[in-house]
């Protein structure tokens, strides 16, 4: 299970899903992390983090989410593009920067925790 707390200005909304996750490193110029959301609001998507290194010490990431969702009365786009807009880039955001951080505080010479 992966959890993650949404802010709304001084309101915390905890978010939690499941997801089978993986990794593909059989393209050293994209390594891809795999996440394919199994329960929770946003069972069915299905994530990339493409990785490519971009010189000695920095990387390139972009992260592709596909997801639709058919829901009574909403289509198939609406309630996606509220998950997408108001949870999936803010919390994509901040783990991404959250691993930005951590790499970067890495001692030279090591892998980050």
């Amino acid at each position: 299970m992966m959890t993650a707390v949404r802010q709304f200005g001084p309101l915390g909304v905890p978010v939690t899903w499941t997801a089978r996750t993986w990794s593909d490193a059989s393209d050293a110029a994209d390594l891809r992390l795999r996440f394919v959301h199994t329960g929770g609001p946003t069972r069915g998507m299905d994530v990339t983090w493409h990785i490519t290194p971009a010189g000695t010490h920095a990387s390139n990431v972009a992260i592709v989410h596909d997801f639709t969702r058919h829901m009574a009365l909403l289509g198939d786009e609406l309630f996606p593009h509220i998950v997408d807009r108001w949870f999936v880039r803010p919390i994509a955001g901040r783990t991404l920067a959250t691993f930005k951080r951590l790499a970067e505080q890495a001692p030279a010479g090591t892998s980050a925790p």
